[in-house]
């Protein structure tokens, strides 16, 4: 498992610089960076009072140690932590999915959008409440965030080429490596060397070496390795 980590790390690390492209976000059609002045950044807590839409109305909350007794030992004997609320309450659209009373831990990061409120029927029991003809609703009043969504800038023509090329090279690193370690015996090393070869991975595809090596690991009882022999038999007949 190791050996086969190992691997992966050479293969992707080439990619770690256009990973930092995942800092960025959209929001309302905008990108931002992540260190962009426009983020509020919660640092408290909130709770989810409940979910309107697409909205996770929250109310932010910190918590403090009270103590209490008749006497001085006593209040350093007895105390209990409450929370209490803060500030006003705050909408948040893409934070993810949640259920109504959960807890949210900051930091969060969000763009703020607009002071806005919502309506909706008042119910009990999942029963909406009336008065003759009219049903009763109520509006909440709060300070509406986007979270935003993950994204990567497409990259250029050139960037690709780039980005292929340092791949390729990962890959070779990783197949001259695994050739030292599977010739000295590693089952796992030989399970991905023949997988390398099965997919070109950083050296031409070679379909009689890969089996060879698959088979090596197989005969070693590597479940991987046999489990990828019947495939390839299977895509024979």
């Amino acid at each position: 498992m190791k050996l086969k980590f190992f691997v992966v790390l050479i293969a992707t690390i080439a990619t770690l610089d256009w990973q930092a492209c995942a800092q960025t976000r959209m929001v309302q059609g905008k990108i931002y960076n992540w260190n962009d002045h426009a983020w509020t950044v919660f640092n408290c807590n909130m709770t989810v009072k409940m979910r309107i839409g697409n909205v996770l109305i929250c109310q932010p909350y910190i918590e403090k140690t009270v103590h209490y007794g008749v006497t001085k030992a006593d209040a350093d004997r007895n105390s209990k932590v409450v929370r209490q609320d803060y500030g006003s309450l705050i909408g948040l659209i893409n934070y993810g999915d949640t259920y109504v009373g959960a807890d949210i831990y900051g930091p969060v990061r969000a763009i703020r959008i607009a002071e806005t409120n919502s309506s909706f029927d008042v119910k009990i029991d999942n029963q909406v409440i009336t008065s003759g003809d009219s049903i009763y609703r109520k509006t909440v009043s709060y300070t509406l965030y986007d979270v935003g969504v993950p994204y990567t800038r497409p990259m250029t023509p050139e960037e690709k080429i780039a980005f292929e090329k340092r791949s390729f090279i990962a890959n070779s690193n990783a197949v001259i490596w695994l050739q030292s370690e599977a010739t000295n015996g590693s089952v796992s090393a030989q399970c991905s060397l023949g997988l390398h070869y099965l997919n070109g991975q950083g050296c031409e595809t070679n379909k009689e070496l890969a089996v060879y090596w698959l088979t090596q690991a197989a005969n070693q009882g590597d479940i991987e390795a046999s489990n990828k022999l019947e495939w390839i038999r299977s895509q024979k007949n």
